[in-house]
């Protein structure tokens, strides 16, 4: 309403009470399970045994590493530049770096950020579980930051936003277990650790904002909360299925995907590449039915998984619960797992749990040995 009022940044006339209700409609599918899992459930999760977590544990810290190698030297490099907006287009133009081939370290690299939030549970995980582990807490709380350091990479700050919004996830999720006396021990290193990235964001925010129409606050406040007028612009335009999913999951495809610049694709008489949430992302791919049928069937997948399987909460499930928090929670502006790289670490995640859940059992009796 803010920006309605005192911008004209957007037309009045465009919002549509249909396409408000039925964005709110989606959107309590998709996030009603969520919430149910981190009230109801919690961290409350069987997992393997240690020689399990072990080879878990090595895999994200492994491909982790390959993130800090690949990427560290790019972030030092944009960081020395003058213009971080002019740096963003550069990215965007494909000129930002000499070196455009991608080496084996770049693959490792890709995939470790991919596993940034397995390690953000685990980080948690262990805090509540095994606090003594500091080593390890640490190693996985370093981990976690692989993929905001690839966002960095781009010039982008959605990576830094991710890491926020699943950090307070996963602290609700933890946090009546959690002595208080570590909180506020947590509060100290991420103050340390958190300052770098607090300090490029807001570089970045100004950079980009910076010399236009209205004051930064502003264009900080349409950021926030485009996606939800942006929607009722899409609206009609997209009402029926434009690609078939073709756009955001093009791991299911074989083919030519879709143009990243969706102009190309559509002709409208407004900018195409805005936020619209995820809901608005699945609506420009598959609209009105296939947008509500997605939905309808994530709501019943995690009823089923959760809330009416009375057996208790696996690992597997554990694993199914980070990637589609994730790629929800993610999802405030758009959705950002379109990555076949991505979609297939999620799937490679998925059988590993499986694997350590089903070869590596807990015992009865507690483990609380070394893991790592």
């Amino acid at each position: 309403m803010f920006l309605l009022i005192f911008t004209d940044l957007y037309a009045i006339e465009r919002l549509n009470i249909i396409a408000i209700l039925y964005h709110c409609l989606c959107l309590y599918l998709f996030l009603g399970p969520i919430v149910y899992v981190a009230n109801r459930i919690g961290g409350n999760f069987k997992m393997p045994s240690l020689n399990g977590l072990k080879i878990y544990n090595f895999i994200i810290i492994f491909f982790s590493i390959g993130t800090y190698i690949a990427n560290t030297s790019k972030v030092i490099e944009i960081l020395k530049m003058d213009d971080l907006s002019l740096a963003r287009n550069m990215y965007n133009y494909g000129v930002l770096y000499e070196d455009q081939s991608s080496s084996f370290i770049d693959y490792l690299g890709a995939y470790g950020s991919a596993m940034s939030y397995f390690a953000l549970f685990l980080f948690f995980y262990y805090l509540v579980n095994q606090p003594e582990k500091k080593r390890l807490i640490l190693t996985m709380l370093l981990a976690s930051f692989t993929d905001a350091i690839t966002s960095l990479t781009m010039v982008g700050r959605g990576g830094i936003i991710r890491w926020g919004l699943m950090f307070l996830f996963f602290y609700f999720i933890f946090k009546k277990d959690i002595d208080p006396i570590l909180i506020k021990k947590i509060k100290r290193y991420l103050v340390v650790l958190s300052s770098p990235f607090i300090i490029i964001f807001l570089l970045i925010t100004f950079s980009r904002f910076s010399g236009r129409e209205y004051p930064i606050y502003i264009y900080i406040i349409d950021y926030i909360g485009q996606s939800y007028l942006y929607f009722s612009y899409i609206f009609n335009d997209f009402f029926f299925s434009t690609f078939g999913g073709r756009m955001n999951f093009p791991v299911f495809f074989d083919g030519e995907g879709v143009s990243r610049v969706l102009s190309d694709e559509v002709l409208v008489d407004y900018n195409l590449n805005t936020f619209a949430t995820f809901i608005g992302s699945f609506y420009k791919d598959v609209g009105f039915a296939g947008t509500l049928i997605i939905a309808f069937i994530f709501w019943l997948f995690f009823q089923i998984l959760f809330k009416y399987n009375t057996k208790r909460n696996s690992f597997f499930k554990a694993n199914v619960m980070i990637i589609f928090s994730q790629m929800i929670i993610n999802g405030i502006f758009y959705f950002q797992y379109t990555s076949t790289t991505k979609m297939k670490v999620f799937m490679v995640m998925l059988c590993l749990a499986l694997f350590v859940q089903l070869s590596f059992p807990k015992k009865k009796k507690a483990e609380f040995e070394q893991t790592f």
